[in-house]
Formats: C-alpha cells, structure tokens, sequence
C-alpha cells in the first residue's frame, strides 16, 4: 500500500527506473520513513480506537448483567469493604450502592450472632479457599433479621494472591421457614405415631419397611433401625 501510494505521488518512477542522483535517494529515504511512520501511527491509533471500543462494549454488557441478575451480586476488596454492589443485592438488604459503597459489611448487614462465622469465611477466602461459603444471619436497613445463602469466590491475581472476593448472595429466610415447619411438623408426627398404641408401619411398593411404631417394635422384637429396610421375610419363613 505504501509503495502504492509513493508511485501516486511521483515518489517512484513509474516503470521501475532507479534515481541516480544520491541526494534524491536520500530524499526518497527520508521521504518513505515520514510517510511510513505516519501510516503506521494511524493504523496503531485506529487499533487502540478499536480496543477501547470492544471493552467499552463489554464493560457495558458485563454492566447489564450485574443489573439484570435476580440474585444480589457483590465485589469485597481485599480489606472486605463494597467494591460493586447491584440492585439485587440493594433489594435483600435495603442499602443502595452508594450507601454500601466502601463499608465494612459488619458495619451495615451482619449481626454481631453472626460474625465469628463470617470471620471465619472470610479467613479461609483470604486463603484462596474456593468452597468458603455459608448460610447465616444478616441484617436489612430496617433492622429485620434475614437468613442468606452465599456462594463466594476469591478473586486472584496471576500469583495467586488474593485481592478481593465475589459473592452471591440469596434471601432464603420464607424457605428456611418452610423447612423448619416441615421439619418440626415430621417430627410432632412421628412422636404422635409412636405413642399410639396399635401397631403401625409403612412399607414402600417393594415391600420394604421404611417406618414403624414402638408398638410395632414391641411385636416383632426389634428396634426401628432393623426393621427398616428390611421385608417381612427377614423375620418370618416365606412358607408361613
């Protein structure tokens, strides 16, 4: 292209014909250098001009992202303070990014009951612990006690040094509710069923003991522990 445009400007004989005259060849020199340096400045600031264009570009979209997602997505510097903070994570716990921007999270959303185990995470992330994550009370900005769930990974340099930490976190407080419900209901049901005086089991499809009652252990003469997942056959003949 270079020369193309040299023999456009007369700089090169058409034909090929050199130039004998030794001032002009260093003309010519000169002259190719200038113009060469000036391309190659262009075509370097064109590509910067590129560069800067595709990372705008995916800062824009990894930007989107963050705000689009459904759970609340934070970024902790290596001193544990709020580096990102998105509208997931404002709708959780209350506090906009500019309220959370550079805070300590014992300074706005964990409880005192909550964090000698935080420290704890927070340690093993620190040490690039990739499965450092928990389950454990927070606090919302009107005071409400909350249960989330976090995911966290460390966030390391090419050394391996850890300079901050990504975490997501979830409000499971209506499921853990759920959970304990269901849980101490099983349990009320299953200290009503052992009280009961009649004998009471339950079998699945195949026949295998999976529940029976104290009345029920009394009769076959075993625990509860082995009878369950065993058949009839294990206690009695098949010919009877």
């Amino acid at each position: 292209r270079i020369v193309g445009l040299f023999e456009q400007t007369n700089l090169i004989p058409s034909g090929g014909a050199g130039i004998g005259n030794p001032s002009e060849h260093i003309a010519l020199a000169i002259s190719i250098l200038f113009v060469t340096g000036i391309y190659l400045i262009r075509e370097i600031f064109l590509k910067q001009i590129r560069i800067q264009k595709l990372l705008q570009r995916d800062e824009e979209l990894l930007k989107l992202k963050e705000s689009r997602m459904p759970i609340g997505y934070i970024i902790w510097d290596k001193d544990f303070r709020v580096v990102k903070w998105n509208p997931a994570a404002e709708k959780i716990f209350g506090f906009t990014f500019e309220e959370a921007r550079g805070k300590h999270p014992y300074e706005i959303i964990v409880p005192p009951s909550a964090q000698p185990q935080v420290d704890e995470v927070w340690r093993r992330l620190l040490l690039g612990d990739i499965s450092a994550h928990s389950v454990n009370e927070n606090t919302t900005k009107d005071g409400q006690i909350i249960i989330c769930e976090w995911n966290n990974t460390p966030l390391k340099q090419k050394d391996g040094t850890v300079v901050g930490v990504m975490a997501m976190v979830q409000d499971i407080t209506k499921r853990r509710q759920t959970e304990l419900a269901l849980e101490d209901r099983e349990n009320r049901l299953h200290a009503l069923l052992r009280t009961i005086p009649d004998l009471v089991w339950l079998k699945n499809k195949d026949g295998i003991y999976i529940h029976c009652n104290s009345a029920f252990e009394r009769f076959f003469g075993a625990k509860e522990a082995e009878i369950v997942g065993k058949t009839d056959y294990d206690f009695v003949s098949k010919e009877l």
